[in-house]
């Protein structure tokens, strides 16, 4: 069961916590009801990591609901997509039965990538319609290349699912059931040469000669101010769209990376890293769907 996307406006929340969480527990309980069912892998994501930013992160670091309680509390780089998949991911986890009974592993990707995957490309893209400047955070050469995040194919992801399932059916389950594996290609990328190389296949290598690079205070200041305004004026009810919140600039300006030690040791996980390749394939796909030019 698919998450809405993360970038769902937030007049739409609620479909998260009606997806993530009850959509989940369902799921769990439907098979759980079914004899047959003997291995249960659950899709969660590196965002599930509480108070960023994150370096080589493990499993063991605090999660959002370790944090706050309940989960129900307010966290400034929390969105109601990393709270309601943490429910989840915690839920899938105590769901885990005894050898012969069905048993579940969550495996939490970084940001995934790749053909027909569309989640993570929309504001990127979005960004880059016209002729509209185009805007980099921090630095041209020093700040952005500090700014990693963890990326993860779409091929890879796939492959650690399927390890998973493999491991939770031939009996391979010591560390393994129950427990939380992150995935990814294992090579972090810098943030903004992500961004770049799709920028660089919607508006052309030339585009990126002459990107605008901000200080990070501007930002900073500009979401401060956009998300005190809709709590404010809303009485605490409304949100800046999901670009202009402290969760998305995090990314721009923080670092999120995350070992994939445990997947490699306990899941025999050995993923093949062709991040630029892989990524310009799947925005020239998304281009061609749109029937927009492809112009790198």
């Amino acid at each position: 069961m698919a998450s809405p996307p993360a970038s769902l406006p937030s007049s739409r929340k609620s479909e998260f916590h009606a997806t993530n969480v009850v959509g989940t527990a369902t799921l769990l309980r439907a098979a759980a009801e079914c004899p047959s069912v003997k291995a249960f892998v659950y899709t969660s994501t590196v965002d599930v990591y509480a108070d960023p930013p994150h370096d080589n992160t493990g499993e063991d670091w605090p999660l959002w609901t370790d944090v706050l309680g309940d989960g129900k509390g307010k966290r400034p780089k929390m969105s109601e997509y990393c709270r309601t998949k943490t429910v989840a991911d915690a839920l899938v986890r105590a769901a885990n039965s005894d050898p012969g009974h069905m048993q579940t592993v969550v495996l939490r990707p970084g940001h995934v990538y790749g053909e027909r995957h569309t989640q993570g490309l929309y504001e990127i893209l979005a960004a880059a319609q016209g002729n509209a400047p185009l805007i980099q955070l921090g630095r041209r050469s020093e700040d952005s290349s500090r700014v990693l995040m963890e990326a993860a194919s779409a091929d890879n992801v796939a492959a650690g699912h399927v390890l998973a399932a493999k491991a939770l059916l031939e009996g391979n389950t010591a560390g393994v059931a129950g427990a939380a594996f992150n995935l990814s290609d294992g090579s972090p990328v810098p943030f903004w040469h992500h961004v770049r190389v799709i920028w660089g296949v919607a508006r052309g290598r030339e585009a990126l000669d002459k990107i605008w690079v901000l200080p990070p205070w501007i930002m900073v200041a500009v979401v401060a101010v956009a998300e005190w305004s809709y709590w404010a004026f809303s009485f605490g009810k409304a949100q800046p769209p999901t670009e202009f919140t402290s969760a998305s600039l995090s990314y721009c300006i923080e670092s999120h990376s995350y070992s994939i030690d445990k997947a490699r040791r306990l899941l025999h996980f050995a993923p093949v890293a062709k991040h630029d390749d892989n990524l310009a394939a799947s925005v020239r796909w998304e281009l061609a769907r749109r029937g927009q030019p492809i112009l790198g």
